[in-house]
Parts: structure tokens; sequence; C-alpha cells
């Protein structure tokens, strides 16, 4: 498998010379020391020439003959007592010029040790991040994996930071409860954002940042982009048929090679885009999964499973939405230019599931998973092995139907995590190791907070063992749909109610969970939460019905969601201070370990 991008940590302190190099860059090295300043930054530049595709391997090192490398030295000397008393990130990145050419890049340590950056894809830019390095001698090798001959442009960016920062914007190295940031969009953006999707590109990494978020609130689609300090900036990128209306928003991200899907159900037609560069500009609408349910339509993307494969774009990417009595599928072998015909997954008559459904994900190895919350009496998921053509429903034996959506995703060695509201609304989690044919016990996550009650979960994974269950969450008891949850006899004001957004994280594929707020000071909501669609009558139905999450290039976690208690509503109790709002946020890792082993 191709490496990703890493974040590692370097403390050997040993000066060695640069690989003996038959191309070099243009200077052929540089001498480099970090600014002393709380959030300073130092960048060194370079170029290069690289000859065609001649290294079909993830490390330059393995190259037939150096010839067909090209080097770049880095001298790095670090003021005396830079540590401990400054914390140091050192992102190196190359980018092709050509658009056919596949780059690798390998930065060898002072020790002699070396890690690798192949996982941009065509035309990409490849990146390492360095969390602490130490002083002494670096070669920056650029070879190409396919394609090519190319020239590039290198960059070293050097930023510093004080002790106990998170180093590049992440976690530090070697620790484990994560911490998160939480950001809000600003007036006029976002601003109804019921039902928010979101995606990152990690073909638009900026400097170690993760890649670009893209991020679905109604009929907007918004771009965050993150600095080297953390800080987002949100901007408005909606296609023009993607502006106009909505039943049903939704968006999907295929991380790996940039392309972003969003789609508004219309009706029983999905109106159906999508961008390659983060909504600069956009293709569509498209034929999209034509023809459509009447509700909860979903977008996915994933590998192809073994004996398939696209005509114009590496992944599957899969259309499902829901009729009154079940739910179809349609794959698009054509990056989502065009459909293949609906393929029915279910039917209440047949199956005992109710018709909606949760968001479609699928496997490294292909397998495609689509939750339902209710199948005779409990949570299942429907399981597809051959591209979609074909669904088996799968129950978890000790669940029981709940009101909120549940959640399916998988690592990288297949390891399926359902996370899910119990009936009795607290939130659970279970895990299969054979796609879904048996599950182990379900976790309550929540038990150890006091957690009572739960809605809209949301589950991402990313290395063997590792995944992350989200999910809005209250200590208050009772039936939280009723429009007197949490409120004091007269009514007046909220004694409980208070809901927050909750992440727990497991390392060890499910066995423990560590589950932290990530909103502790600013409640996501106050009072009841509806969940009954048209049956809704108060305006406690402003969240609608889901949340989502997804991972950065290095393993962060974000995770999308509508605000409902902003202004006067994040401190006052009274009742009458509660804004009901649905204001588009996102809360983004910022400390411990992440879902990348790497």
């Amino acid at each position: 498998m191709r490496s990703r991008a890493l974040i590692f940590p370097l403390t050997a302190v040993v000066v060695l010379s640069c690989a003996s190099a038959a191309a070099a860059s243009t200077p052929a090295a540089q001498t480099v020391t970090p600014s002393t300043t709380s959030g300073g930054q130092v960048v060194a530049t370079w170029t290069g020439t690289l000859p065609g595709g001649v290294n079909p391997g993830s490390d330059c090192t393995t190259s037939a003959s150096d010839s067909l490398n090209d080097h770049h030295g880095i001298d790095l000397q670090l003021p005396a007592g830079f540590y401990p008393t400054h914390q140091l990130t050192a992102a190196f990145t190359i980018t092709p010029d050509a658009p056919d050419a596949d780059v690798v890049l390998t930065v060898t340590r002072p020790d002699g040790t070396h890690s690798n950056s192949d996982n941009g894809g065509v035309g990409a830019a490849e990146q390492l991040v360095v969390a602490d390095p130490a002083a002494g001698n670096y070669d920056a090798t650029a070879c190409v994996f396919a394609g090519g001959p190319t020239t590039y442009t290198g960059k070293l960016v050097l930023t510093t930071d004080p002790p106990g920062a998170v180093p590049g914007g992440f976690g530090s190295p070697g620790t484990v409860s994560p911490g998160y940031r939480d950001y809000s969009s600003p007036a006029g953006l976002g601003d109804s954002a019921g039902e928010p999707s979101i995606g990152v590109d990690w073909t638009a990494d900026q400097s170690g940042n993760g890649g670009a978020a893209m991020f679905q609130a109604g009929t907007q689609t918004l771009r965050l982009t993150f600095d080297q300090s953390g800080n987002a900036s949100w901007s408005d990128v909606t296609a023009p048929v993607e502006g106009i209306t909505t039943l049903d928003p939704i968006l999907d991200t295929d991380a790996a090679h940039g392309r972003t899907f969003v789609a508004q159900l219309a009706g029983t037609q999905s109106l159906f885009s999508y961008t390659d560069n983060d909504g600069a500009s956009w293709v569509g609408p498209t034929q999209g999964g034509a023809p459509s349910g009447v509700d909860h339509q979903t977008v996915g993307h994933g590998p192809y499973p073994a004996g398939l494969s696209g005509l114009t774009f590496p992944d599957a990417v899969y259309y499902c939405s829901q009729y009154l009595q079940g739910a179809f599928c349609s794959r698009s072998d054509t990056g989502g230019l065009t459909f293949n015909g609906p393929r029915p997954v279910y039917d209440s008559i047949t199956s005992g599931c109710g018709g909606l459904h949760g968001h479609l994900r699928a496997a490294p190895d292909g397998t495609a998973y689509l939750p339902n919350k209710s199948c005779n009496g409990h949570q299942a998921v429907a399981v597809s092995s051959d591209g979609g053509d074909n669904w088996q429903v799968r129950e978890v034996p000790l669940s029981t139907s709940g009101t909120s959506d549940p959640s399916v995703a998988a690592d990288q060695q297949n390891t399926t995590y359902f996370g899910f509201v119990d009936g009795t609304g607290r939130p659970e989690i279970a895990t299969s190791a054979d796609h879904g044919q048996t599950f182990g016990t379900p976790v309550d996550v929540g038990a150890a907070l006091g957690l009572q009650n739960a809605v809209f979960p949301e589950v991402i994974a990313g290395s063997g063992g590792r995944a992350t269950f989200g999910f809005l969450g209250t200590t208050t008891p009772g039936d939280f749909q009723n429009s007197a949850f949490g409120k004091s006899a007269d009514g007046s004001t909220y004694t409980g109610g208070e809901w927050h957004l909750y992440l727990a994280t497991t390392y060890d594929g499910g066995s423990t969970w560590k589950t932290v707020d990530a909103t502790p000071k600013d409640p996501v909501q106050r009072g009841s939460i509806c969940l009954e669609g048209v049956g809704c009558s108060g305006n406690d139905r402003n969240l609608l019905d889901f949340n989502d999450i997804t991972v950065d290039k290095y393993g962060r976690v974000l995770f999308a969601y509508a605000d409902g208690c902003t202004g006067a509503c994040v401190t006052s109790r009274a009742v009458a201070d509660n804004s009901h709002t649905a204001k588009a946020a996102a809360v983004r890792q910022t400390a411990g370990t992440g879902l990348f082993a790497q």
C-alpha cells in the first residue's frame, strides 16, 4: 500500500552529510535557522528537474540509479537552548509542474533514517511534516513514481511555537487523549445548516494543515481552510444549480482524489454536481442518481471490490435514497458523471426494515455499507460486496430500534464500527470483523460521563483499530422529544436538557473508548430535539436529522454540526433566550493521537 504523508518526531542529533547526488536542485543546499518568536515562520524554497516515470515504488532510495533522483540539502541549525523552550514544526513539500507526474518525496534525517510521502496522486503535491526536528543535515529527495518528466518546486516551512502548543495545528506525538477546537461560520454563511455534511480534500493540503474542508449547509457549499495556527477561513463556493432549492442536502469528498460531490434533492430528482478544485469550478448538474427517492439521499465513495473497476475515475461513487417502503442505490463508474440503474437495497415488507437509512460508507476492501435504525426491532446495516448490485441486511442482535439514523465506518483492516443511539437513548457502538455477519457486545460510550440521551451518531475510522464516534448528548433523562424536556415546572427556565457534542475514540479496535466533551463551554442545543420530520410542530426541529464526521490527511477528526444555541442562549438558561438556530459549526482535533498510526 502506498504510504500516507507522515507526522513523525525526530530526536537524534547526529550530523551526516547529504546523500551523494547525481542530480541536485537549484540551489543544491541551504542553511536554515528557525525563528525564536512564537508563531514565527522561516521559509526555504528550491527547484529541480526529474526524468520520466522511473521509480514504481514509494521510496526514492529504491530507484535503480541515483541519477533518477533530485536532491536538496537542508542544514538545520538550532539556536542554543532552543529546546525545550520552543516547539518546531518542519513541513517539507514538493509540487510537480507537469500535470501527469506522480511524484514521491523522501526525507532522510540526520541519523540516516528516512520517511516517504507518496499519496498525493497524479499532479499533486507531496508533504512530510516533522515535529521537533533535530539539528543537522536533511536530504529532501524527489523522484517520479509515474508520468513526467517534470520540473518541481520544493519548500520547507519552519514554524516556531511555545512549549505545550500543538505543533503544526495537530496533537503532540505520543499523547492519546484528543482535544478539539470549535469553529462557527461568520454571519451570512451557513445560517441555515440543518443536516450538515463535511469532507476534506487531502490533495489540497497547505503546509501540514491536512487539506481544505468542504461543508454543506442547506443550499450553501462552504470551504474551510486552516492556517498554521489553526485559525479557519470560511468562503462560499456554492455551485449555481446547488444553491436554488433542496429537500435534503448532502456532500461527500473523495479525500485521496480531491473530488467533492454535492446533491440537492428536488422531489424525485437529485441535482448532482462535483468539483475537483474545492469549489473554484463545478461540473454539473450531472445525471445524478436518477431516479431519486423522496427522502434521505446519501452519496458515498470507495474502492471497487475485487473484479470491478471504474471507467474514468479510480473510486466507485454511490447514490442511495429511500422511497416510502424501501431504499435503492446506484453506482457511478465515471466519477459522478453518469450512474448505472438503481438496485433495490431492501423493502419494508420482506426485510422488516423502515424506509429511512443513514449515510453510505465503503470499506478499504470495497464492501459498501448502508445503515438503518429499525429492522425487526434491531438496528442494522445493509451490506454489498459486489459494488451495490446486491445487498444483504445484517442486524445488530443486542441493539433495539432507535430514533436517529446510525452510522458505520471501516478501518484499514476492514474492521467495521457501527455507532448508534439505542432505543434506550444511550450512545452505543459495536464492532464486526466479518462485514456485519456477527457483532460484538455494544459499548455505551456515554456511561462514564452520565449521558442519558443522545442523537445524531456519526462514525469515522482510520488505521487498524482506530475510530471516532461523535454524537450530541445530554445528562438529562426522559423523553427528549417532549417540548417540556429540560424545562422548569413553569416552563420559564431550563433546569436540564443541555446538549453538547461528544466524541469517543478508540485506539484498540473498540475494546476501550475515551469520550470527551468537544463543546464544554458552548451548548449545541437547550431543551427538546424533535426527530419526527413533518410531525414536528415546534421550533425544536431546527437541527433536522443528522450531522457528519470526517478525517484529514494527518488523522485529525473534523465534525460538522448545526449549532442550535447561539447568542444569549450560550450562557442564559431562560427559555426566552433560546435561539433555536441552525448555524454551521465544526470542531477540529487539535491535540492528542489521531486516527492514522503514521
